[in-house]
């Protein structure tokens, strides 16, 4: 497939066994999934205004997480593996242009309106995971390719939950998913199957499609649309975007470079 060519391994193989502000994406309608299945996702919790709130993150290399930059709102940062196992984050560097911007109708900080939503986090302990992870380098995302994401998230009947789900779902053209989200830039694409989808909760966490052994991370969840009235997810109406992980992979490999 043309679209695999550029893909890069930044993880290799390794060894051992292997919440809402504004628009914060979750799993809704997916299918409830063992999480030593998926090692490679890891839990970001960012402590702000004296409580932590959690988004997902992806475990690109042992010592590196790749997650959202909206939800660094803070240094104050630690993150949990599938295991449980627990650490603080040793140094957060979020993309130099990201912007957090303001949603006209609200007035207030939004997702939706945000550019350069990436950041990296440094660990200091190795976490190792004999899963693979490669970084997709092709920009261009084509529309209808099967793609999967992971997240712990609030369930069809609005209700939180700590089982990681899963649900997979397709990519849409940039422009029609543009025709919707009309702040959209081209470091961003979409998502949409119409029953099920990320919402509020779990930003930062990995859009992902299998390739053999491996995972190719296509994309970082950015946001999705959440009801406050109705503490529902609006996974039918709206597609979720997020963060095209080929657009900054560039940006991604030469910071890990720096960061050494």
């Amino acid at each position: 497939m043309m679209f695999l060519r550029g893909l890069l391994i930044i993880c290799i193989y390794l060894q051992v066994e292997c919440k809402n502000l504004n628009v914060h994406p979750r799993i809704v309608n997916g299918e409830v999934v063992d999480p030593q299945d998926y090692p490679f996702f890891v839990r970001v919790y960012v402590k702000f205004g004296g409580k932590y709130f959690a988004c997902g993150g992806t475990l690109v290399n042992p010592l590196v997480v790749i997650t959202a930059a909206h939800c660094i709102k803070s240094n104050d940062i630690y993150l949990v593996n599938w295991k449980g196992e627990k650490q603080p984050a040793q140094r957060v560097i979020a993309h130099p242009e990201y912007h957090a911007r303001t949603d006209p109708a609200t007035g207030e900080k939004d997702a939706r309106f945000s550019k350069n939503d990436i950041a990296l986090i440094i660990i200091s302990e190795p976490w190792k995971t004999e899963t693979a992870v490669v970084l997709n380098e092709d920009k261009d995302v084509p529309s209808g390719m099967p793609v999967i994401s992971i997240g712990y998230g609030i369930t069809e009947l609005g209700q939180d939950t700590d089982q990681l789900k899963m649900t997979e779902t397709k990519t849409m053209s940039y422009n029609d998913c543009k025709s919707i989200e009309v702040y959209l830039d081209e470091g961003f694409f979409c998502t949409h199957n119409g029953y099920s989808g990320t919402c509020s909760g779990d930003s930062g966490g990995p859009l992902f499609m299998n390739k053999g052994d491996n995972i190719a991370l296509v994309g970082i969840t950015s946001f999705g649309h959440f009801d406050h009235s109705t503490n529902t997810c609006l996974v039918e109406e709206f597609p979720t975007a997020f963060t095209n992980v080929a657009y900054y992979f560039r940006w991604i490999k030469d910071t890990l470079k720096a960061a050494q």
